[in-house]
């Protein structure tokens, strides 16, 4: 059985998620006008219609988000959108309020929103047990965790899980810091993000132990080397974070990781087959070898223990058919990237990287000092005089680059640069610089033209047969066409990248003086034209069927023709325009059926009381935020460590200190004070409470 792997994409608008398509991603998610927990990103109806049309062509699918809490006569509201979403085209509703369960609604595919608290198997088991397909796991979870939660759900109960972006400080779905503060609430798709701003930690004696920091402000996910892992613990959705975020950070983190899965598929084990046969087109791998993907990244650490096929079967598993290889996993849509830029995600947005708890509690999250995007670091300020700076750098900077710089006391500014030399830039406010900064670059002009001009092409590869009787009639060319679409039931059977067997391939007899001209995409579509025609005996065989071949082997649309057999006996003579005419009419079959390929229909039947299961709520709790991520644990004053000021202690096996490519922003050790600790920021006061026994931080309400 293959394991279908898919990698999902955000989406602010239908324009965003079309490039996401373009670059890579198996599916998108993306909100709807309305309901979908990002106030800033909604989108008519119409346009989400366009961006599934696109999607389906490579069999991608849309994912609309329907991940907030409703109220009043909303309920009906959200049921009547939905409606027409999935008469758009949508593939899957994101759900967080659990009283849509109760209304009928459209017989579509419904995944469990990371706001519905999963965080245990108990609550896995619970919402799995009213119908979703899919569970949106929550970002703090180990792989232990995870373990665990995918061994209590039933295997048509798929995993999902956040590999890329913002990593909330509270758990999601059950944080009302930005309600308490702001009156904007989270569940409402209102975030105000108020964990990004600066505090004071003050103890119960009025001492300032820490001032003006970003002391709630966790780093952002990067597991691009941990993919094996999870993987291995069963997550098979890789989820980017970022509906609010541009094209630019989306296309280049998408193909980044597009890169990645596709080296972790072709390094799996190829499946044992039933029949030594190889499909026409295709070439056998031998044992213990993988074909390498132009322009792949290298395997990542953490992939072994799937190599060796632990992995559990997942929901999206398919059989590999007779006569065809395949490896253990494959993508989740179809196509393949063809030429564009090269990705680099420490170029656009990013607050530092962590793995955040997948180990446990082994790195420190915090972005102490800067909640913004510091970007690559670069070097140092060798000196300053007036508007000019001179940069200690290896990197090649240019005009219009954005930098930022550090000081030792965690003061933060930055600039646009106005005429850059070597390492010698001029800026227009130098005054907060000093000779020792660390110097970052948070944009690069170059590499942001580069994502908006060489943008990679998808396409589906198809194979063409090529048949023609030797008997001629009638007195010139008549055309007739067929198409033909996969059995959706059929679909997840045929392997990504092996063609399907031509239906006409078994017809040996073609008819008397026609030709047939079957052209099969790598999903199983099937486009056919078949003619009588006049066309002359070629006086040279040889340069007649080459002719055929380089003509009816070019791309069209997203489509990339060869030609797999040729049949003909005469071979005929045909103008190069007659032969591209004729790829074109195939090409237009392929993709009126990939636009309309079948999809899955998932009927539900109403859920009474499910509304009942609901964890999160609109009112304002005592307990504003509940989080791993700990401010003393941080600070060096967790008193579960051996001493103050020493990281907590790490169990048999885990990795303590930072990792490569982590960085340690901790200051050096502060005084515990003394108990309660609170935040404050602009007049308000927050009280912590911490939850050794759970390893917790808990924000509370102001007595």
């Amino acid at each position: 059985m293959q394991i279908n792997l898919e990698l999902l994409a955000p989406a602010r608008n239908a324009e965003i998620g079309i490039a996401a398509i373009d670059c890579g991603a198996d599916a998108v998610y993306i909100a709807g006008p309305a309901f979908g927990a990002r106030a800033a990103a909604g989108n008519p109806v119409e346009e989400i219609g366009t961006l599934c049309r696109h999607a389906h062509l490579y069999g991608a699918r849309i994912f609309a988000t329907v991940n907030t809490l409703l109220q009043g006569g909303e309920l009906q509201e959200a049921r009547q959108l939905m409606w027409e979403l999935a008469d758009a085209g949508v593939d899957v509703f994101i759900v967080q309020d659990l009283n849509l369960l109760e209304l009928d609604l459209p017989p579509v595919e419904l995944h469990a929103s990371t706001q519905t608290a999963i965080r245990t198997p108990e609550r896995a088991q619970a919402l799995a047990a009213l119908g979703f397909s899919r569970l949106v796991l929550e970002r703090q979870l180990s792989l232990d965790e995870i373990r665990a939660i995918r061994a209590a759900v039933p295997a048509s109960c798929g995993l999902e899980f956040f590999i890329h972006g913002a990593l909330c400080v509270g758990y999601s779905g059950e944080c009302y810091l930005s309600q308490q503060l702001t009156g904007r609430s989270a569940n409402r798709g209102a975030c105000a993000q108020v964990c990004r701003s600066r505090y004071d930690l003050v103890d119960a004696d009025g001492r300032v132990l820490a001032r003006d920091r970003t002391l709630l402000s966790p780093k952002d996910l990067r597991f691009d080397a941990r993919l094996g892992d999870l993987i291995g613990a069963g997550i098979t959705s890789f989820k980017i974070e970022g509906r609010l975020k541009n094209a630019s950070y989306v296309k280049n983190v998408v193909r980044h990781y597009r890169n990645v899965i596709d080296r972790f598929i072709l390094a799996s084990p190829m499946l044992p087959v039933a029949t030594t046969d190889v499909m026409p087109g295709t070439a056998p791998v031998m044992p213990g070898t993988a074909p390498v993907m132009p322009g792949t990244a290298p395997v990542m650490p953490g992939t072994a223990s799937v190599m060796s096929g632990t992995a559990p079967l997942m929901p999206g598993t398919a059989p590999v058919m007779p006569g065809l290889t395949g490896h253990l996993y494959r993508r989740a849509s179809f196509g393949h990237l063809e030429g564009g830029f090269t990705p680099d995600p420490d170029k656009t947005f990013g607050r530092g990287w962590t793995e955040a708890f997948l180990d446990d509690r082994t790195e420190s999250l915090a972005s102490v000092d800067a909640a913004k995007a510091m970007g690559e670091y670069i070097g140092d300020i060798a000196s300053v005089k007036g508007h000019d700076v001179v940069i200690r750098t290896a990197k090649s900077l240019a005009n219009g680059d954005g930098l930022s710089f550090s000081g030792r006391g965690g003061e933060v500014s930055g600039g646009r640069v106005e005429v850059a030399s070597g390492g010698r830039v001029t800026l227009r406010d130098t005054a907060a610089l000093s000779p020792g900064m660390r110097v970052y670059r948070n944009f690069d002009i170059r590499f942001e033209r580069e994502l908006e001009n060489n943008v990679p092409k998808r396409v589906i590869d198809v194979k063409i047969d090529w048949r023609s009787g030797d008997a001629r009639s009638g007195p010139g060319m008549e055309f007739f066409t067929g198409a033909k679409a996969p059995d959706p039931s059929l679909r997840p059977a045929i392997p990504q990248g092996s063609p399907a067997r031509s239906p006409l391939a078994a017809d040996a007899a073609c008819e008397a003086g026609m030709t047939m001209v079957t052209a099969v995409t790598e999903d199983g579509l099937v486009a056919e034209l078949r003619f009588r025609d006049k066309a002359p005996v070629a006086e040279k065989p040889e340069t007649a069927l080459e002719n055929l071949r380089r003509q009816l082997g070019k791309h069209t649309g997203p489509f990339a023709f060869s030609v797999q057999t040729i049949e003909a006996d005469p071979v005929r003579f045909y103008s190069a325009a007659f032969l591209n005419q004729l790829r074109r009419d195939l090409a237009a079959q392929l993709q009126s059926l990939a636009e309309n390929r079948p999809r899955r229909t998932v009927p539900h039947t109403p859920q009474p009381g499910a509304g009942a299961l609901n964890r999160s709520t609109l009112d304002i709790p005592h307990e504003l935020l509940r989080s791993r991520y700990c401010i003393r644990w941080e600070l060096g004053l967790c008193p579960k460590s051996a001493s103050v000021g020493a990281r907590c202690p790490v169990k048999p096996g885990m990795t303590s200190g930072v990792k490569p490519g982590m960085t340690d922003n901790r200051h050096p050790r502060l005084d515990r004070g003394s108990e309660p600790l609170y935040l404050v920021n602009q007049g308000n006061r927050l009280r912590l409470r911490f939850d050794c026994a759970h390893c917790e931080m808990v924000i509370e309400r102001p007595e």
